[in-house]
């Protein structure tokens, strides 16, 4: 039995595809594409995944002979799936963008912590949000809707072209997702500018009350407060969230370029 040069392309085509798609999801998506995983599990993940995909897959393209062709094809592809996963790391960060504002308009802009899923610093309540929001999407099985649309993709998009105009619907997506969270920081931010207000005409008529033994702790009971009461919010802002992230990427991966 001979071994063709085509038949080796064919069959390194049925796997570099899927895993460079793969890899660019996992370098983007929630949860998968944060610190907290180490790099060799987030490897062996894409690895396990794009052999998973190579074996469902049959009519994949086979690997140019150019070296060229090959690296570009290869930064489409996880170019491809990294647009995949930061949509929906968009809409996990749409409760995160609550909790910044909630933190500043508490007073609690200061207390920050060294956060490992992008190693920046974070507000405490902004960290608390995110792991919110990390907990909402794996509840609402993001990973395997993922994997379930990233398999779709390569029935749509073989050689992962992106529609074009799909650049200005990510963009209102991310604009989208900043009103869902304001929405959710709404009420702490208002009752934050309300006592601010009320402790500014205070401390006009009674110079000698000291604001910041006051202003301070009401500050953060009245957040702490309307955080606890709107905490119900969060499943219906997600959601919304969701959906809208879920309905993008199932447009763009339909969509012919």
């Amino acid at each position: 039995m001979v071994i063709t040069e085509h038949q080796v392309l064919q069959w390194m085509g049925r796997f570099v595809w899927p895993f460079m798609r793969v890899t660019g999801l996992v370098m983007s998506a929630p949860l998968l594409g944060s610190r907290y995983i180490p790099v060799h599990i987030r490897v062996l993940t894409a690895a396990m995944l794009g052999l998973v995909l190579a074996s469902a897959l049959t009519n994949l393209p086979p690997m140019p002979s150019d070296p060229w062709s090959v690296m570009v094809l290869s930064a489409m592809n996880m170019l491809y799936g990294a647009t995949l996963g930061f949509i929906m790391w968009v809409a996990v960060s749409a409760i995160t963008v609550s909790g910044e504002m909630m933190g500043l308009s508490m007073g609690l802009g200061f207390a920050r912590l060294s956060s490992p899923s992008n190693g920046t610093e974070m507000p405490v309540v902004s960290e608390m949000m995110l792991w919110t929001g990390l907990m909402a999407y794996l509840a609402a099985a993001g990973p395997v809707w993922m994997i379930a649309a990233l398999y779709h993709s390569f029935i749509t998009h073989p050689l992962a072209q992106i529609a074009t105009g799909n650049g200005q619907a990510i963009a209102r997506a991310g604009a989208d997702m900043f009103v869902y969270g304001l929405w959710l920081a709404l009420p702490v931010v208002i009752a934050g500018i309300a006592v601010n207000a009320v402790l500014g005409v205070v401390t006009a008529m009674a110079p000698s009350l000291n604001i910041f033994s006051v202003g301070f702790p009401l500050l953060y009971l009245v957040g702490l407060w309307l955080m606890l009461s709107t905490s119900g919010d969060i499943q219906t802002v997600f959601m919304h969230a969701y959906r809208h992230a879920t309905g993008l990427i199932s447009h763009l991966v339909n969509t012919h370029g």
